[in-house]
């Protein structure tokens, strides 16, 4: 691997540097030429606070430095997507900004490194060990050595041989199903009914799904809109609500209008990470009692829901970045901060138990697991997870943490340590 020093005798680099400059956004596009004339071509949050006045009018220290990582998370996200972009591939260099850490803890401080484009084209094999089945497109079946057929109503588009190609495009301003009588008002009821139980809660802006689309080179676009969190809890959250002029449920509407129009049930976009060491285990998290989803439930590794304000990145336009929500969860609930390159998508699912559409991604890290629960236990943020674990990715392994009884867990946990196993080459899918 060059530096940038050594790689700066290249004409290519500096015109894909000027490229690069030209495509971003003007705010982006200024923070990567500033990053790449400075010493070590590195900035703390400090120095592009200083530079660049990020965060406004904030008096809060604090709240300046998060507008800071904010803009270095969007070059970083936007550098990435040029780097994927196929019109890229025959260059030999490609430039990414990556944060720096002290083993798994991450630090207030980006670095602008190069890359030998060929990274980014290897792909693991698929051997056939446990099985895996997919029946009709909408029941996922498993089975271990030892056990018999256990079933999870999904339905998953999913790869072994590489990353996903995933995008998230959106669409107009989400609208309420037809038919709803005087939904504003059922809204708020549903809402405040919520609170009641659950006063910690509170209504974020969200990713509402509409539409899907797979082409045949396997490339999948979720359509979404962006909306409340409340409209979540007012629709697919309120199935047997009687909500029509004529009797109706939720479900009843819901339903009518997929068939009818095409729609899918009105439900955030998830995204869910399940987190590898180096030593090739999954890390496990257990939640909070005070989660407001399976409290004290086990989860593989990190989820989270998009937010349509802060996690998008601008190259030509500003798009919606799931992977921004990977990190950022990442972050929040395990105390690791990833790098875009380590996340890769393997699956899409639709039917999990709460209705979320989920973009499945997995995240191989250079970290044992002691180094990340040295990050896990110096997180900020201490509400969502409890506790963390590890699994080593063998089928027997998987088979036993999936009959304990006393690891309570969600439909993905399952689906994500499957998924994890069928990549590296010890579960056969059978469609």
């Amino acid at each position: 691997m060059k530096t940038i020093e050594e790689a700066n005798e290249d004409p290519a680099l500096r015109e894909n540097l000027t490229e690069l400059c030209a495509g971003l956004s003007p705010r982006l596009g200024t923070l990567l030429n500033w990053l790449y004339k400075r010493p070590q071509h590195s900035a703390s949050t400090r120095d592009i606070v200083d530079e660049f006045g990020v965060g406004g009018n904030a008096s809060d220290p604090k709240d300046r430095e998060r507008a800071a990582r904010d803009l270095a998370d969007r070059l970083e996200e936007a550098l990435m997507e040029e780097a994927q972009n196929a019109q890229q591939r025959h260059r030999p260099y490609i430039l990414m900004l990556e944060t720096q850490r002290k083993g798994a803890v991450p630090m207030n401080a980006y670095r602008l490194v190069i890359r030998a484009n060929t990274s980014f084209l290897e792909k693991p094999e698929s051997e056939a060990r446990a099985k895996w089945l997919i029946t009709d497109g909408h029941v996922v079946r498993y089975r271990f050595p030892g056990m018999s057929w256990a079933e999870i109503p999904l339905w998953v588009i999913s790869s072994s041989k590489s990353s996903l190609d995933a995008k998230v495009i959106e669409v107009d301003q989400w609208t309420p199903p037809n038919n709803i009588q005087d939904y504003p008002k059922f809204r708020e009821n549903r809402w405040q009914e919520l609170l009641t139980k659950r006063p910690h809660l509170f209504n974020n802006p969200v990713w509402m799904v509409c539409k899907h689309s797979i082409t045949g080179d396997g490339r999948l676009a979720v359509y979404a809109a962006k909306a409340q969190y409340k409209d979540y809890i007012a629709t697919t959250r309120s199935l047997a609500e009687v909500v029509g002029a004529h009797g109706e449920t939720m479900f009843d509407i819901l339903r009518n209008q997929y068939h009818n129009e095409g729609r899918l049930p009105s439900a955030p976009l998830a995204v869910n990470v399940g987190i590898i060491t180096k030593d090739g285990e999954m890390i496990i998290a257990k939640q909070s009692k005070d989660s407001h989803v399976d409290p004290e439930g086990w989860v593989a590794t990190v989820s989270g829901t998009m937010d349509p304000i802060t996690e998008i990145v601008g190259i030509d336009d500003q798009l919606p970045s799931p992977k921004l929500t990977a990190r950022n969860e990442t972050v929040e609930e395990i105390g690791v901060q990833l790098r875009i390159n380590e996340l890769s998508w393997v699956a899409y699912a639709l039917g999990l138990k709460f209705g979320h559409p989920a973009l499945i991604a997995e995240a191989v890290t250079p970290f044992s697991y002691d180094e990340i629960k040295e990050a896990f236990n110096d997180r900020t943020d201490r509400r969502e997870v409890e506790a963390i674990d590890r699994v080593k990715l063998t089928p027997e392994n998987v088979a036993k943490v999936l009959r304990r009884a006393d690891r309570p867990h969600r439909t993905y946990f399952e689906m994500a340590l499957v998924l994890a196993l069928w990549r590296r080459g010890h579960a056969e899918v059978l469609f």
